[in-house]
């Protein structure tokens, strides 16, 4: 039996990191990647009036429900816009992988940064896309049960 003292331990050469700090370079990150997707370009929103207008065309909303109609776009604009992300991600990494380049590789790890970031991106981005489309149903059932109550 043999005694590794701390000076000795493959641990004491790195650094403590507490798991407050993780957890804050964690949150930042979804934060960043939140926030990146969320902001409308011209293009962009152009796209987003054209799903909150197939929704009004699909469903002719009555004024008290235009609200309703405005949140499912918000929803499916943010699934489309989540599994695009994630696709994208995706893609991209099964080309890099599959050039086997140095240089791909490197491309990849800048526009997407480390593979933690990665998977904690492609994590998030899938959680939110389950997220919007929850929430467009349930805005879509709020929505039919508020038509064939009125009706």
């Amino acid at each position: 039996m043999s005694i590794t003292y701390a000076a000795q331990s493959p641990r004491a050469a790195r650094p403590a990191v507490s798991k407050a700090a993780t957890d804050y370079a964690t949150d930042t990150a979804r934060h960043q990647a939140f926030a990146q997707l969320l902001h409308l370009t011209g293009d962009q929103k152009a796209q987003f009036l054209s799903v909150l207008a197939r929704l009004c065309d699909e469903y002719n909303p009555a004024r008290r429900d235009a609200d309703l109609i405005e949140a499912m776009a918000v929803y499916r604009w943010q699934q489309s816009l989540w599994a695009s992300r994630k696709n994208a991600l995706l893609a991209d990494s099964v080309r890099a992988e599959q050039s086997g380049s140095e240089e791909a590789i490197a491309a990849l790890r800048q526009r997407y940064g480390s593979f933690v970031e990665r998977d904690e991106k492609l994590a998030a981005w899938s959680r939110w896309e389950a997220r919007a489309t929850r929430n467009f149903n349930r805005a879509r059932k709020r929505f039919l049960d508020q038509k064939t109550r009125f009706f």
